[in-house]
């Protein structure tokens, strides 16, 4: 029951991060990566019920309030801030991202099935993380607002996370850490990006920042 439920909360976690890549709106980029993190809080959760490591719940409590609450807050904050757009442009449209982002996954499935064996994990564990690491990059990579491609960088870090609860679930206090320092990297990254934009240009369009070269 316990690898049912692991698996079915894997598979979320990959939905969530797909739903990223066909978001069109910024509102839907936030809200892929609040699912993201809910189902990731779920999954210590459940590590913790399974795996006897009490921590996890501390764990999964910061992931809540940092990842589903606070981040989330400050993204809308800068949404809010920067020039309104009707949509995120992109450099491929939504049916070849979507592609794209399969293509990658299925890459991610087939590149860990070893590792995953010579480490004694699960391959599906590994599996999902890499693929969120590949289409955070992916997203980072194609679209070109701001946001967008924030919400790109904390995909990847959720995915670096998913894979470290499947590795090592009694490492919390290493979890803990990081949790904090991608707070504080989100925050000052984020601060200096609407500095620099309202600045320089007047658009969230990071192609317009090639303006900024002297």
């Amino acid at each position: 029951m316990t690898l049912q439920a692991l698996q079915m909360l894997e598979a979320l976690l990959l939905l969530a991060t797909l739903r990223t890549v066909g978001a069109h709106r910024l509102a839907d980029y936030i809200g892929g990566f609040i699912l993201q993190s809910v189902v990731l809080a779920a999954l210590a959760v459940l590590l913790a019920a399974s795996s006897g490591a009490a921590d996890l719940v501390v764990v999964a409590a910061m992931t809540l309030g940092a990842k589903v609450y606070l981040v989330p807050r400050i993204l809308r904050r800068v949404a809010a801030e920067l020039p309104v757009e009707r949509g995120v442009r992109s450099m491929l449209g939504l049916p070849a991202s979507i592609l794209a982002a399969i293509g990658l996954s299925v890459l991610a499935f087939l590149g860990t099935s070893t590792l995953a064996e010579s480490v004694g994990a699960q391959a599906g564990s590994f599996g999902v993380s890499l693929s969120m690491v590949l289409i955070g990059l992916f997203l980072i990579t194609v679209r070109r607002h701001v946001v967008a491609q924030l919400v790109g960088l904390l995909t990847m870090e959720n995915g670096t996370f998913a894979g470290t609860l499947a590795l090592a679930p009694r490492m919390p206090w290493v979890i803990e850490f990081a949790i904090l320092l991608d707070i504080l990297v989100a925050v000052v990254v984020m601060g200096l990006l609407i500095t620099l934009i309202h600045r320089e240009v007047a658009t969230a369009d990071t192609a317009a920042l090639r303006q900024l070269r002297g």
